[in-house]
């Protein structure tokens, strides 16, 4: 389960917006995806290769992201 909390500390100790840290994806996420994944809108689980996408982004391992 993705911790996104801590994923959220690491944008912001990145000071990356949320568009930039979509951005820094591979393949890229939007800032509305990253909104929702960031609030827990989706209503469900992040996908393990969505979470590889968002450590891409924060430069951490996708096992750093969670919980």
């Amino acid at each position: 389960m993705l911790d996104r909390v801590k994923m959220k500390r690491l944008r912001l100790k990145l000071k990356l917006s949320q568009a930039k840290a979509g951005e820094r994806a591979s393949p890229p996420l939007s800032a509305h995806q990253w909104s929702n994944i960031e609030r827990d809108g989706t209503g469900f689980d992040v996908q393990f290769g969505t979470v590889k996408r968002i450590a891409v982004a924060l430069g951490v391992k996708a096992k750093e992201l969670l919980k």
